[in-house]
């Protein structure tokens, strides 16, 4: 399953490059390696940040809100409506992602020049497989269930549309039990992320452009490409 392209974090990035030839492939390669760095493990070095022109504030945000849109994938993909989450259900799906990508693994370069605006990036990336090893284990699945079934025993989990967001204006009960769904689901998750690991290698090559507007930018298609490779969605 492929993430949704609305979930794809694009970072603005200021570059003014005056520099040519290897320097200016060089920027290029640490543009891209920054933005990757930034917006998923949240690490923004002051080079970056003089490159791009962005606050350290802005480079946090950017990593707070792929970590925010992650967690609202995470929703969509196990089947539940956003809507009206509690803050602390959000925040056990956001810190999971943390974790999570603390073990991305993806390799940037080198880069070519393809015309006076456009730059070629190439970028390698290993999807890491946690949801996988989730899906697999419908033992620990059924155990966390369990006792949630029996709590909400009226309930048919089976028929009911929990993607549905008018559900949870219903009954106080569905957003209850989805909360209770959404931490077991992330109890499944953490009882595998130890034994995460990196698939083959996919590559991506990642377009720089020089935008109408005066800076260097990623290429946005190229970019959804890259994120949808980081975790593996089976």
């Amino acid at each position: 399953m492929k993430k949704l392209p609305v979930l794809c974090l694009t970072l603005a990035l200021l570059l003014g490059l005056s520099a040519c030839g290897e320097e200016e492939q060089d920027s290029v390669i640490d543009l891209v390696q920054g933005n990757l760095d930034a917006v998923y493990i949240g690490v923004a070095d002051d080079s970056y940040k003089e490159l791009t022109g962005q606050t350290a504030e802005d480079c946090a945000d950017a990593y707070r809100n792929n970590l925010e849109r992650e967690a609202r994938f995470f929703l969509d993909y196990y089947g539940y409506s956003g809507e009206g989450l509690e803050d602390e259900t959000l925040r056990q799906v956001e810190l999971l992602y943390e974790d999570l990508y603390q073990k991305a693994v993806y390799t940037v370069g080198p880069s070519a020049r393809l015309d006076d605006k456009t730059q070629a990036v190439k970028v390698e990336v290993s999807p890491l497989d946690l949801f996988r090893l989730a899906a697999e284990d419908t033992e620990l699945r059924e155990e966390l269930f369990a006792p949630i079934r029996q709590k909400y025993y009226w309930m048919n989990f089976e028929r009911t549309d929990w993607s549905d967001p008018d559900l949870y204006s219903r009954s106080p009960y569905y957003a209850q039990c989805r909360a209770d769904s959404v931490a077991a689901l992330v109890s499944l998750c953490r009882a595998h992320l130890d034994e995460v690991s990196a698939g083959d290698p996919q590559t991506v090559v990642v377009q720089v452009y020089w935008h109408d507007y005066g800076y260097w930018a990623i290429n946005d298609v190229d970019w959804r490409t890259v994120d949808g490779l980081m975790i593996e969605y089976p």
